[in-house]
């Protein structure tokens, strides 16, 4: 249900994007505001699905291929309207695609800071140790094992990349997105939907103002911030107190089947878009643009 909430925003969000000439200042608004709540909702899938992947290698390539190939069809949707796509940035998937390695790089960085601070603490003589010497932790994600200090600047080298890589190639959302991804990390670490909600809640909305203040002081760092972002926080309590309902389990084929059609809808409701715009509402006379 939440999947189909966020998918349902996402669409009414593109499309007042795409009908902006043909409908009220309050309507375009409206939508806009409406499909604020799509961004949190595939932020917390994201964060899922890393925590439950077993192959992040392939989700990574699979969000990759699927940004890229949603990223075509945005500008060539652009250009059957005569609109400008040069200044389009780069798609939100390539955010969430970011969002798995910047969320390894946290791992990294909670991991090893433990092992540290183990490694530090005395270690009474035993037969196999009798010299007192440190234990030898190690870290492991990604079936990495790194020693904590190599672990520590490796995540944070990680989680500096993304960051930079978010600014330099103009990525939808950059930073801000990101900045939910570790939100939603740390809220999964709660017990209670309540102290979920609680966390996500006013994590997200300090970080939405200091992302707004942040914006008029350094517009080149924190880019595309609008104050309708703010409707993004009613998404939180939507995400963790909207039941789910119980499934079986699908057969193989079927969950393949089920997970190609998310991550063809992407790219395809453009076109979707398009058609309705140039075809549906032109020959019924909806709108009397053209």
């Amino acid at each position: 249900m939440l999947r189909w909430i966020g998918l349902l925003t996402m669409l009414i969000d593109h499309i007042a994007i795409y009908f902006v000439d043909h409908l009220s200042p309050f309507t375009y608004e409206l939508m806009r505001s409406v499909g604020r709540l799509a961004m949190p909702i595939f932020s917390y899938y994201l964060v899922i699905g890393v925590q439950r992947s077993r192959n992040l290698y392939l989700y990574f390539i699979r969000l990759v291929s699927c940004a890229a190939v949603a990223q075509f069809s945005v500008w060539h949707c652009h250009q059957l309207i005569g609109k400008d796509y040069s200044t389009q940035p780069f798609n939100f998937v390539f955010n969430l695609a970011l969002g798995i390695i910047s969320l390894t790089g946290l791992e990294l960085v909670l991991k090893s800071f433990p092992d540290i601070l183990m490694r530090a603490q005395p270690v009474e003589g035993t037969d196999s140790n009798p010299q007192n010497l440190p234990i030898n932790y190690r870290t492991n994600v990604l079936g990495l094992r790194l020693k904590p200090g190599l672990g520590i600047l490796t995540g944070i080298f990680l989680i500096s990349l993304v960051l930079s890589c978010c600014i330099f190639f103009d990525i939808s959302y950059g930073i801000y997105g990101q900045a939910l991804l570790f939100i939603f990390y740390f809220a999964e670490r709660r017990k209670s939907p309540r102290e979920k909600i609680r966390f996500a809640f006013f994590a997200f909305a300090l970080s939405s103002l200091a992302y707004s203040a942040l914006s008029h002081f350094f517009p080149e760092l924190f880019t595309r911030y609008s104050n309708i972002q703010a409707y993004a926080l009613l998404a939180i309590p939507l995400i963790y107190l909207l039941p789910e309902r119980p499934r079986k389990k699908p057969k193989i084929c079927a969950k393949q089947l089920k997970r190609l059609a998310f991550y063809l809808f992407y790219p395809l409701h453009f076109y979707f878009i398009i058609f309705l715009r140039l075809y549906i509402f032109r020959l019924g006379k909806f709108f009397t643009y053209y």
